[in-house]
């Protein structure tokens, strides 16, 4: 497991040092985990995430595998970083000042399926439109614009809700 300071110095290459404290003061899921779901959030890719924490891939994907079981989510990656930024315990990124684009009902449909886990096959424009790498890194973005939260009901369906999505656009 990575040490703590290496951790810190990683997450400082992506993160603001109030940012950094506050991963490094949370006590939900080991330090190395919230930092891998971090740099995945901020577009890394796995491999890529292994190559800055110096770790296997191997290593990475147990993490991951790990931080779904204990947040009850899916080992999908955007649906992984929603998860962990809903936990009261995990840090969420701070609300950008930017204003959020205007997203397509089509669009809206695909950020839900991410969020629920769910491969769609409409995700490069909503990609394009919030300037992600990756579905994990639009996710982040959503928090980060305010078009998703813990309480964002026009994109998270409530708790009983039934567990269908509509079709994926195009």
């Amino acid at each position: 497991m990575p040490h703590a300071a290496w951790c810190s110095a990683v997450l400082a290459r992506v993160l603001s040092p109030g940012e950094v404290q506050a991963m490094e003061a949370a006590r939900f899921i080991s330090f190395p985990h919230r930092t891998v779901i971090t740099l995945i959030a901020h577009g890394r890719t796995a491999p890529e995430t292994a190559e800055a924490l110096q770790l296997k891939p191997s290593t990475i994907r147990s993490y991951l595998a790990t931080a779904a079981r204990m947040l009850e989510s899916s080992r999908r990656m955007p649906a992984l970083v929603h998860a962990a930024y809903s936990h009261p315990s995990f840090p969420a990124p701070p609300r950008s000042e930017e204003c959020a684009p205007k997203l397509s009902p089509g669009e809206r449909i695909v950020l839900l399926h991410h969020v629920r886990g769910r491969p769609c096959p409409g995700s490069g424009t909503l990609l394009s439109k919030l300037n992600a790498r990756t579905p994990a890194h639009a996710i982040h973005l959503a928090w980060q614009l305010g078009l998703l939260s813990e309480r964002s009901p026009s994109v998270r369906p409530p708790p009983d809700s039934p567990p269908c999505l509509p079709p994926c656009p195009g």
